[in-house]
């Protein structure tokens, strides 16, 4: 009886057989782990605190002086921000990213700063952005903590 393939051949044809199966395996798990990483992006809550404080008892409790109408970032660590702030006594919410930045629009900050403050805020471990306004309601420093 007369062999078709060389044994060689026959070798060949396999590892290109396995190979060809592993790339798609490879594939497939690339595509898996995409879709796993685009929901949960747009699925993840943050634990964010809203609130205010009188500007003279910012500046009295050692925090940097702060221009009306400007506002300041500040990353810190977990220990510094539980420590800096009774957080007891500020609005928590679990928001995810679109409440994030909706809150800072109810804010009155533009469309482009309130993306950028969106960005910076879900990037950090913990930190704060403070903004100073003078209104009807008094002199104050409106915080957003995360």
């Amino acid at each position: 009886m007369r062999k078709f393939f060389s044994s060689k051949t026959r070798w060949f044809v396999a590892a290109l057989f396995v190979a060809t199966v592993f790339f798609f395996g490879l594939v497939g798990c690339n595509l898996d782990s995409d879709d796993d990483d685009d929901s949960s992006s747009s699925s993840s809550t943050y634990t964010i605190y809203t609130g205010a404080v009188e500007y003279s008892t910012w500046v009295s409790n050692g925090m940097s002086e702060l221009t009306e109408g400007y506002y300041r970032t500040v990353e810190t660590s977990q220990s510094y921000r539980d420590s800096a702030f009774n957080l007891s006594t500020f609005n928590a919410h679990t928001w995810t990213e679109s409440e994030i930045k909706s809150w800072f629009l109810s804010e009155d900050f533009s469309e482009t700063e309130a993306s950028s403050l969106t960005s910076w805020i879900m990037s950090v471990g913990n930190g704060y952005v403070a903004d100073h306004w003078i209104d009807s309601d008094g002199d104050y420093i409106y915080l957003t903590i995360k």
